[in-house]
């Protein structure tokens, strides 16, 4: 208390503090508020909706922002190695995109002209 770091103790969840404080954003209007509101809806809520405000950590917001939730367990020490470092993706083969010819255009043109 001495210090001004003391932080009453709180039961409050993130959903709860995150409903109020966006109601709080009055100087926020139109699309910039509907992003927020379906940022928190779509990607914060489902991470952090039922954790209690004063549990979360940075890691757990690392978690929210990188979808790092395995590097984050090492970095806790919830987990001792993280499972994804040696995964590797299969490899995309990308489709070649051959663009039309001159002969190709002429017929496209040809059909798009009206008669």
């Amino acid at each position: 208390m001495d210090t001004g770091t003391y932080v009453e103790t709180t039961e409050e969840g993130f959903s709860d503090f995150a409903g109020k404080w966006l109601k709080s954003c009055v100087g926020i209007k139109g699309s910039t508020w509907q992003n927020y509101e379906s940022y928190l809806h779509l990607h914060v809520k489902p991470v952090l909706g039922s954790v209690k405000l004063q549990s979360i950590r940075p890691s757990t917001i690392q978690d929210v922002v990188a979808h790092s939730a395995r590097k984050a367990a090492v970095k806790d020490r919830i987990i001792y190695l993280n499972p994804a470092v040696d995964f590797e993706l299969p490899k995309v083969i990308k489709p070649k995109v051959q663009p039309p010819d001159k002969k190709d255009l002429i017929a496209i043109r040809q059909r798009a002209t009206p008669k």
